[in-house]
C-alpha cells in the first residue's frame, strides 16, 4: 500500500508538470505564431491558471509540487 501511495504522487507530480509545460509553452507558440494574439498578459495568465487547476485537481496527491527540483529537495 505504501507503495502505491508513493507512485500516486510521482504519476501527479507528472501529471502536472506535464500540463505545465505543455500549457505554458503553447500559449509562448501561439503567441509567436499568431504575431502576438495573446500578449505577455495572456501568456502569464495561461501559466497561472495552469497551476491554478493543477493545485485544485493534484494537489491532494502530490502536494503541489509540480516541479521536480522541489520534490527531490523535499
Amino acid at each position: 500500500m505504501v507503495q502505491k501511495n508513493k507512485m500516486n504522487k510521482y504519476l501527479s507530480e507528472y501529471f502536472g508538470t506535464l500540463a505545465l509545460v505543455l500549457a505554458g509553452t503553447g500559449a509562448i507558440v501561439i503567441n509567436d505564431v499568431g504575431g502576438g494574439v495573446i500578449t505577455h498578459l495572456g501568456v502569464a495568465l495561461t501559466f497561472g491558471l495552469i497551476v491554478m487547476v493543477m493545485i485544485y485537481a493534484l494537489g491532494d496527491i502530490s502536494g503541489a509540487h509540480f516541479n521536480p527540483a522541489v520534490s527531490v529537495a523535499f
